[in-house]
């Protein structure tokens, strides 16, 4: 576990006196990184002395949106935005800047995506 000296400074000035010198005391101070580096088992021993709750790894999100096939998809990235600020009536009322299925517009982004980018 490695956490820089910036963030752990930052958390010292919201938590009970004590903190930077326990981290300091505890890991291995790296001048070069401006990091200091922990045993696991340490940090979490660190956490629960200053009752801090244990931070686990958060999973990179998925993506949101299909990745992009062709031209309509390009198009459709660029143009649907300002679609949805004039009311565009081929986008779904749903606050996302979907197409309605079958709309003129999901027809074109359709036969855009033939060319291939």
């Amino acid at each position: 576990m490695t956490r820089s000296l910036t963030n752990l400074k930052s958390m010292a000035a919201r938590l009970k006196p004590g903190f930077l010198a326990r981290c300091l005391a505890a890991g291995a101070l790296d001048h070069g990184a401006g990091a200091v580096h922990f045993a696991d088992a340490t940090w979490q021993g660190i956490l629960r002395e200053f009752d801090l709750p244990s931070v686990k790894p958060v999973p990179p999100a998925e993506p949101k949106s299909r990745p992009l096939i062709g031209l309509g998809d390009l198009v459709h990235k660029v143009a649907a935005p300002i679609g949805r600020i004039v009311n565009w009536p081929c986008l779904k009322k749903d606050g996302t800047t979907d197409l309605i299925p079958g709309s003129p517009c999901a027809n074109a982004r359709d036969l855009l995506n033939q060319i291939k980018i």
